[in-house]
């Protein structure tokens, strides 16, 4: 198994900048869940700062993914021609490509989550529950789907478009673009209201982005609802889970299928794009 050692250290880097904020909390009881929801926007609400917040605190997942924004793309330039001459599956070697990304977002998540923990617990007691580690869980099923989902689209739209750069952006377009599409929800649908929120927050449940908010979210176990379920309505974490492995399998094989197709990159075109 090929596993990418620089973005599990990235993911205890990453994770440890991430978690100085529990530096201000001195001698305190902290809870495993409270980590879970800072590592996933928390509980925002839907006004201008705290959507700002929350597109800041996506940069953690933004570092992964440039740095793994050309994985497949580069076997397709002229530089790396040798490997597709001797390859006579595409579809076995892409899948086989993406297993090693889907492990690396997993090592990611899983180094983010846990170096957040370890610094939180210098100066804090940890309180660990089984709620907390069903969140554990749910963090990282969710967000290694995303992850996985978001830099296998970012490489096929480099591959169709023979640009190194056109996917990042479009990827990085789109999901600033659904957080603040949040802003509908708050300003114009008044899902703070409470004759609204039923129908309007079936429809924010279509904004991809509300998937990875965790404190949104409501869980089967009525230990945990009590830490999450912000809104007080139905939407179910092993709902998102399945939703997101189900796109997962969907983007794979569409990257098959164009895999597949696409011819070797010329160099010098992709240099004048």
């Amino acid at each position: 198994m090929k596993v990418i050692w620089k973005d599990l250290l990235l993911g205890i880097l990453v994770g440890v900048f991430n978690s100085l904020f529990y530096l201000n909390y001195w001698d305190t009881s902290l809870d495993l869940t409270n980590i879970i929801l800072y590592l996933s926007f928390g509980t925002p609400l839907l006004t201008v700062p705290m959507l700002t917040e929350m597109a800041i605190k996506l940069f953690p997942y933004i570092i992964f993914q440039i740095i793994t924004g050309i994985l497949f793309y580069k076997h397709f330039c002229t530089a790396s021609i040798y490997i597709f001459s001797r390859c006579e599956n595409r579809g076995k070697w892409f899948l086989k490509e993406a297993f090693n990304v889907l492990i690396n977002t997993l090592i990611y998540c899983g180094m983010l989550m846990c170096s957040s923990v370890f610094l939180a617990s210098i100066n804090n007691n940890i309180t660990v529950s089984s709620k907390s580690m069903w969140l554990c869980l749910a963090y990282l099923l969710i967000y290694s789907c995303w992850l996985y989902i978001t830099i296998v689209v970012i490489n096929l739209v480099n591959i169709i478009s023979s640009n190194s750069c056109y996917g990042f952006i479009l990827v990085m377009f789109f999901q600033f673009a659904c957080i603040w599409l949040l802003l509908i929800w708050g300003n114009v649908y008044k899902i703070i209201q409470e004759k609204y929120q039923e129908k309007m927050f079936i429809l924010l449940k279509l904004n991809p982005v509300s998937h990875l908010v965790l404190g949104w979210h409501t869980s089967i176990w009525s230990n945990l609802n009590d830490k999450i379920n912000y809104w007080n309505q139905n939407f179910l974490l092993i709902n998102s889970i399945v939703i997101l492995i189900i796109i997962s399998i969907i983007v794979t094989f569409i990257g098959i299928k164009l895999i597949g197709k696409k011819q070797i990159i010329n160099s010098a075109v992709e240099g004048d794009k």
